[in-house]
């Protein structure tokens, strides 16, 4: 949504990871009694858009990594998405902003898998921490 400025309802992963989630801690084991569980059909999908006064952002990563949290239930079951950005500002007519410099890498799955997921001896956090270089730059017309 923050990088494209919106959602389709078609949007496949937003609306299925949407009809996946449960929350915790609830007397059923899964939804807090305040928070009810979503259930596929329960919730039909909708378009969001922002509106235009919302300024464009631009991630610090110019590639985002493949997923910023790795979980794993058992070996078969893995759970990897990135959840995590580094969001700012580009440079605009009405004043700077920044451009991406460059940015830390990421391990890749198969390392994250082989160590059982995340957080492990290796990855104390259940989240990559993202580090990038930032430049202030002035807007040059030509965007």
């Amino acid at each position: 949504l923050l990088l494209h400025g919106e959602v389709r309802a078609d949007h496949r992963t937003c609306w299925r990871n949407l009809h996946g989630h449960r929350g915790r801690g609830g007397a059923d084991g899964g939804s807090p009694p305040s928070v009810p569980a979503v259930v596929p059909g329960d919730t039909p999908p909708c378009g969001i858009r922002l509106p235009p006064s919302f300024p464009d952002l631009i991630s610090g990563y110019r590639e985002l990594p493949e997923f910023t949290h790795l979980a794993m239930a058992g070996t078969s079951r893995v759970f990897a998405e990135t959840l995590d950005y580094v969001l700012t500002c580009g440079p605009r007519a009405d004043g700077p902003g920044f451009r991406s410099v460059r940015s830390a890498p990421v391990p890749g799955r198969e390392d994250v898998v082989a160590l059982g997921g995340m957080p492990n001896e290796s990855m104390p956090s259940d989240h990559f921490p993202l580090v990038c270089d930032l430049e202030l730059e002035e807007y040059g017309g030509d965007l």
